[in-house]
């Protein structure tokens, strides 16, 4: 199953890749995607989100703030 979920996950980039130019899709008005460096996890959240995350826990690496441009989206 877990196999399956990763393979879901890498078809649906290639499809967003083909139809956006972005490896994640496309980000609406004030979300943010953020990348789990333990897991190599990427995901959306709100801005929102994200700055209270930084502001309760400013010492944090577990997550960190990705852009379109950014190279750890391949790592």
């Amino acid at each position: 199953m877990k196999n399956q979920q990763k393979t879901n996950d890498l078809l649906e980039q290639i499809i967003n890749v083909h139809t956006t130019g972005r490896r994640y899709g496309k980000l609406e008005e004030g979300e943010e995607m953020v990348k789990n460096t333990l897991t190599g996890e990427v995901k959306k959240t709100t801005r929102e989100k994200w700055e209270n995350l930084k502001a309760k826990h400013s010492n944090q690496t577990k997550y960190i703030l990705l852009d379109d441009n950014d190279s750890s989206l391949d790592q």
